[in-house]
């Protein structure tokens, strides 16, 4: 599967794209304006090579003096004329001589500051010209004639030209607007994010589980609303499952009491089989209703539990039906924290714990319900039986001993997942076994 790009990502990569591609294209409007105009290109190339020719003045022996700079090569190989001088006519620096008297302004002449004259029309450049420049508070004439290598001064000017007056303000342009942009989307998908996490721990079952859509773009919001509306159907479909599956259960309930009622007044034995094979099949018929009374619950109609009262109720309730069994029964209270939930359905946990407890265990054995510490409860026996439906679900969620479905387990299992809670069990061969439900603790008010 491929991995997902981020949508910050994605538009920096093409802002960027079209910011490049935009100043390409303005690059090749900028040449070609600079390219078709002569004279304007002549003009920069002669103040590009004053600049580069004036720094070369240095002083020399304590005078002022000039030195050519070795990257002007073109100068003295005399492929380019060059004549500095003072205002008083000393000559600092020429590589020419006639050249000079034929091409540029005469010695006792005092030239204007800026001064250029094509040598010939079109392609490539040929100028001669002249600057002013002030240096040291001395002011010095550099005149120069662009001659044999002009090209390579052209492209220079307009490099120059496209760095100064378009690539730094693009560049910083581009920078700017794009990190505007993806801080304006990044705090535009926070809520987005917000709601992708709180997406994990959606319950169709919860009529107040829905993703809040404040604070998100109209387009992130219309989506958000669309997935609410499914999970809410979601949620439809399975509470209306689930009454279905109750309402059968219902239904079968009132036939098998009819036929416990008829058993009764029958004195033959194999009645008294056929009565506890009902027994049987109404406390089955009695765990499919819990298990669908269990997906119609709200989690909303969550509130505070002490486990110890829970705990306490349970085994006073069941006392004298496990005493019938020949098993016997204890409380004790390590004083456990308060957690939030649903009182019945934790108490139905613990009664069903303490059945399997005794149903799977022999004659003698100690059953014990421990309250705490922490939000948890715990139902332990002595015996430490291996042979026991104390399993892992299988796939389809149920527990399972031998080929009979654990469904006292499976309801158990249900309602702690309800609670967001884990259920542990645990067995130490001959000596104990134990089922502990921990549920998380209750917020504590800042």
């Amino acid at each position: 599967m491929p991995r997902e790009r981020s949508l910050i990502g994605l538009v920096a990569t093409r802002v960027t794209l079209f910011a490049v591609i935009a100043m390409m294209i303005q690059a090749v409007f900028v040449l070609l304006h600079y390219y078709r105009n002569d004279n304007r290109l002549a003009d920069l190339m002669l103040d590009r090579e004053a600049d580069a020719l004036a720094t070369g003045f240095e002083h020399i022996d304590g005078r002022f003096g000039y030195q050519l700079p070795d990257d002007l090569e073109r100068y003295a190989q005399r492929r380019s004329i060059a004549r500095i001088r003072l205002p008083s006519g000393e000559v600092l620096f020429s590589n020419c001589d006639t050249e000079c008297v034929r091409q540029l302004l005469p010695l006792d002449l005092k030239p204007p500051d800026s001064w250029a004259r094509l040598v010939s029309q079109g392609k490539p450049i040929h100028v001669i010209g002249g600057r002013t420049r002030t240096l040291e508070d001395r002011t010095v004439f550099i005149e120069m004639g662009i001659l044999e290598d002009s090209e390579s001064v052209m492209w220079a000017v307009l490099g120059d030209e496209l760095a100064d007056h378009m690539v730094a303000p693009m560049v910083l342009l581009l920078v700017f607007s794009l990190g505007a942009t993806l801080l304006s989307i990044r705090r535009a998908l926070q809520p987005v994010s917000a709601a992708a996490k709180a997406a994990e721990s959606l319950d169709p079952l919860n009529a107040k589980s829905l993703l809040t859509t404040a604070g998100m773009p109209r387009e992130f919001a219309e989506l958000t609303r669309a997935v609410n509306r499914a999970i809410s159907r979601i949620g439809d479909v399975m509470r209306s499952q689930k009454l279905y599956t109750t309402a059968i259960a219902h239904e079968v309930r009132v036939p098998l009491a009819a036929m416990k009622l008829d058993l009764e007044h029958i004195a033959d034995p194999r009645a008294r089989k056929i009565d506890e094979d009902v027994d049987r099949l109404s406390h089955l018929v009695t765990q499919l209703t819990d298990l669908g009374r269990l997906d119609t619950f709200d989690r909303s109609m969550f509130e505070e539990m002490d486990l110890a009262a829970i705990g306490r109720h349970v085994v006073a309730d069941m006392a004298p039906i496990v005493f019938q069994s020949g098993r016997e029964i204890g409380f004790e209270d390590q004083h456990p924290s308060p957690a939030l939930g649903l009182h019945s359905l934790i108490e139905d946990a613990v009664r069903n714990l303490v059945h399997n407890a005794m149903v799977h265990t022999p004659a003698g054995t100690l059953i014990a319900v421990i309250a705490g510490p922490g939000p948890l409860i715990r139902i332990t026996d002595s015996a430490g039986l291996e042979n026991r439906s104390y399993q892992m679900p299988g796939a389809d969620g149920m527990f399972r001993s031998g080929d009979r479905i654990g469904m006292g387990l499976s309801i158990v299992r249900k309602i702690v997942d309800l609670h967001k809670g884990t259920l542990s069990l645990t067995v130490e061969p001959g000596r104990m076994t134990a089922a502990e439900i921990t549920l998380p603790s209750l917020p504590t008010a800042s």
